[in-house]
């Protein structure tokens, strides 16, 4: 009996001291929770904010990073360019009550259990919130902006010109860009870090097109073509010699396509052009621009041979005297361009020069394969077209009296051949165009009113007169 006695007193006494325990934590629980302050052992950045209310915590901090943020700077450099700039130019500041919201929210909003846990974690093992900060996102890019306008610069593609002694390469020249995302991500870096740092403005290097080692490719004369002009008709002359200097120094890179008509520039007076006959409706007529189309004739010749790839070309409408025929190539502003594409493995040079009344086409690149290779082409009239021949009469005029107002010219039909030749021996030919040149059509007047016999032969010898001439287009 003595003994129950005993083990119920123990039973009492242990519940009793469990119950103290159990109401001593959870008093000193409440009270720990209950805190409005930051738990100890929490930094933002390196500020301690333990035991610190959110108030407090917020004017400790700005009053610590106000002067910083007064004298905030970074030097943003390249090479010799060098830009100070402070935070107050980006608006750049902190975000106090985010970062303290944060460190005051450690050891709350989770179950009890947890944040006692969390709470004595913090003894060994202090935790650091970072300090936020916030900026003008719109006054950085525009500084960026100015910066890389600074800075930038364009890629020089190297460049090619044919001298008495060959050819002079000027080297090619690399460009710079500003990588704006970097920057940007430097800049921001660095004003988390400390004042006055230098930051490096991020450049990236950007390669030109043409460079010199592409270019020393060129050094053969793939091939050549020459035609001759009057050099009696001096607008056509000079039109010659203006087309001729806009093509000449052309340089070509693989793939690219050469267009006549945007290198020679519109065909009129602004466009630098004269006064030459043209072809127009097929009649030669005067206009302005009459001669470009031999230069673009010539140089289609020397593409030709060239073995390079055509991608528009038209013959002319009536037969031109300076090239067989279904060997030209016709242009008109706007309308009909000559047209090809360097389809080799390494850049092209084309030279065009008027010397003496002849004008001179050469097309220099790489020389490759067998040099007893060459080109020609072979044309074949498959159809002759008889023009007609219109007779007036004139009563004015003494019957066995003439002129001729337009002399008939056939015209034709024609297949032209792109034929390859090893060693001066055929080796194959390949069909590239078929062209119609219209036939001009004759007129003739004649005379209607009668005449004394032994006077008649007189007059007919004095006005039987050819009025016509070919005109070298």
């Amino acid at each position: 009996m003595e003994l129950i006695r005993m083990n119920k007193k123990k039973i009492i006494t242990t519940i009793s001291i469990l119950c103290l325990i159990a109401a001593i934590f959870i008093i000193f629980t409440s009270a720990l929770l209950s805190k409005d302050t930051i738990y100890s052992n929490i930094y933002i950045n390196d500020v301690d904010v333990s035991g610190l209310t959110v108030k407090d915590a917020e004017e400790k901090l700005t009053s610590i990073y106000k002067n910083k943020l007064e004298t905030m700077k970074l030097n943003l450099v390249h090479e010799n360019y060098k830009l100070l700039i402070k935070a107050e130019n980006i608006d750049y500041t902190y975000k106090y009550k985010e970062s303290i919201k944060e460190a005051h929210k450690i050891g709350r909003n989770i179950s009890v259990i947890e944040s006692i846990k969390e709470i004595f974690s913090l003894r060994t093992e202090p935790i650091v919130v970072p300090l936020k900060s916030t900026y003008n996102e719109m006054r950085l890019n525009e500084l960026i902006e100015r910066i890389s306008s600074e800075i930038n610069r364009e890629p020089v593609n190297a460049s090619i010109q044919k001298n008495s002694n060959g050819f002079a390469i000027v080297e090619e020249i690399s460009g710079v860009i500003v990588n704006k995302g970097k920057t940007k991500e430097n800049i921001l870096i660095g004003f988390e870090g400390l004042d006055g740092l230098d930051v490096e403005i991020s450049i990236d290097n950007v390669m030109p097109n043409i460079t010199k080692e592409q270019l020393r490719a060129i050094d053969h004369l793939v091939s050549e073509y020459k035609t001759s002009f009057n050099p009696q008709i001096v607008g056509r002359v000079r039109n010659i010699e203006v087309a001729a200097n806009r093509v000449n120094g052309t340089l070509l890179m693989p793939m690219e396509v050469f267009s006549f008509n945007n290198i020679t520039g519109s065909r009129s007076k602004a466009g630098g052009y004269h006064e030459a006959p043209i072809i127009s409706n097929g009649k030669f007529v005067p206009g302005v621009g009459g001669g470009v189309c031999q230069v673009s004739t010539t140089l289609y010749n020397a593409v030709i041979r060239s073995d390079l790839a055509i991608v528009e070309r038209r013959n002319h409408s009536l037969p031109v005297v300076y090239v067989p025929l279904g060997h030209d190539a016709t242009v008109t502003d706007n309308y009909i361009d000559f047209k090809f594409q360097n389809n080799k493995t390494y850049p092209i040079y084309i030279e065009s020069k008027v010397q003496g009344d002849s004008l001179f086409v050469g097309i220099y690149g790489q020389k490759k394969g067998s040099t007893n290779t060459s080109i020609d082409l072979h044309s074949q009239i498959t159809e002759v077209i008889s023009p007609r021949i219109e007779v007036k009469k004139d009563p004015n005029m003494n019957i066995g009296e003439k002129k001729v107002i337009q002399e008939a010219k056939n015209g034709y039909r024609v297949d032209t051949y792109k034929v390859y030749y090893e060693s001066g021996v055929q080796v194959r030919r390949e069909h590239i165009s078929r062209d119609y040149y219209n036939p001009i059509h004759g007129e003739i007047i004649e005379g209607a009113r009668p005449v004394d016999v032994k006077n008649n032969e007189q007059d007919i010898e004095q006005v039987n007169i050819n009025e016509s001439e070919v005109i070298d287009y």
